[in-house]
This record gives C-alpha cells, sequence and structure tokens, in this order.
C-alpha cells in the first residue's frame, strides 16, 4: 500500500454500518450508495449501475465504499488496497439502530445517501446485518479472491482501535 494519500486506489468493504467512507476522508471518496439507490429507495439498473462504478474505478484516484456484490470483483482489479472492515455483528446493528433514530427523530439525512432516501430499516437489512460475518464476508472475501487480489494484501480492522492506529500511522 502506498504511504502518500497521493496515491491510492482504496476499495472500503466491510459490514455497512461502520462508518466506512468516513474513515478515511480525502478529496475522492465515491459513495456506492447514491450510485446505486435512486429517489425514495428506487434501485438503479444494476448494469448501468456496475458501468457507472467500473468507470470510476479506472480513474487515477478513488477510495469507493459498499458492498454491492454485483461491483466487488470490478472494484478488486483496479484497487491497490483493500480495507475490510471486519467489525462485530452487534456494533454493526448497534449503528444501523442509531443511525435509523438520528435519522426518524431529527431528520437527519446522511450527506453519503441521494436525497429523498430517508433513513429506513427493515427486517431484510437487520438480518442482513446480523448475518454479513457468516454470509456476506464469505461471498465478498470469493469475489475479491475471483478478482485476483491477493488477500495477503488485505487490512483487515476487526475494531475502532485498528483503525484509528492505520489513520495516525500510515495516512
Amino acid at each position: 500500500m502506498h504511504g502518500a494519500k497521493e496515491n491510492y486506489d482504496h476499495r472500503l468493504i466491510g459490514c455497512r454500518e461502520i462508518g466506512v467512507l468516513a474513515a478515511i476522508a480525502c478529496d475522492d471518496e465515491i459513495a456506492s450508495a447514491p450510485l446505486f439507490w435512486g429517489p425514495k429507495w428506487q434501485e438503479s439498473d444494476k448494469e448501468k449501475f456496475r458501468k457507472r462504478v467500473a468507470d470510476l474505478a479506472k480513474g487515477d484516484r478513488w477510495i469507493i465504499d459498499g458492498n454491492y456484490g454485483s461491483t466487488i470483483e470490478v472494484r478488486a482489479k483496479e484497487a491497490d488496497t483493500i480495507i475490510f472492515f471486519d467489525y462485530p455483528r452487534y456494533l454493526c446493528l448497534h449503528r444501523a439502530l442509531k443511525r435509523f433514530l438520528r435519522g426518524w427523530v431529527q431528520g437527519y439525512q446522511r450527506s453519503d445517501m441521494t436525497e429523498e432516501c430517508p433513513e429506513r430499516i427493515t427486517w431484510q437489512f437487520i438480518c442482513w446485518v446480523w448475518t454479513y460475518p457468516y454470509k456476506g464476508r464469505k461471498i465478498a472475501l470469493e469475489k475479491i479472491r475471483e478478482a485476483g487480489f491477493p488477500e495477503e494484501q488485505i487490512i483487515f480492522f476487526r475494531n475502532e482501535k485498528q483503525k484509528e492506529h492505520f489513520l495516525r500511522e500510515v495516512l
């Protein structure tokens, strides 16, 4: 991995509710959610979404977050570093509920989300977060391997302390 912020093509993945993109601030952040979700939670056409992400990943410098399975391989092929947020599921679920309540009570709209997409939480989403360590994680790592990205080059963060150390020491 490059030691300077000037040179990076990073792929950030992990259970959704950990604030992946907020972890590493730069001018070249690309949030996947607004590329995928249209107003009022309308899904984008999956092929168009995949093409948009592939085009962005061909850029000189980028940091892209998200677990959208259809683009993991595309991004892994272009990345020089993958940062995998491997946090405990209870923390991910806690943050999802906290974010939902903040949106519901305070009307907070995330800056990395499409307008007209108020915070929401569904049973399907709760199940996805809860089972991510056993299902989603395995699928994501398989797709990264299939893309030819060496697993030993993946940086795993299992807690905030590891993330903070990385931010202080490397970036």
